[in-house]
């Protein structure tokens, strides 16, 4: 929010918790967090961080979050 320092960590957190209950948006979150080094550094993302990242888009695609489905195709 405005006046508050970023803290990455607490906001994985938060939005890990949200998307293991199910919460589509969440898990597209995490997808785009995981993917976020190939999207700025035109790919550079390792090996795990694009398993992990493309993990959390078909989960997000399954629990009906539509861009997340049109990231996979």
């Amino acid at each position: 929010g405005e006046g508050v320092e970023p803290d990455r960590e607490r906001y994985i957190a938060l939005i890990t918790r949200a998307c293991d209950a199910d919460i589509a948006a969440a898990c597209y979150n995490l997808g785009h967090e995981e993917l976020r080094a190939v999207e700025m550094d035109r790919g550079t993302a390792t090996p795990e961080q694009l398993s992990k990242g493309l993990a959390f888009y078909r989960r997000a695609c399954t629990l009906g979050q539509t861009k997340a489905c049109t990231n996979l195709y």
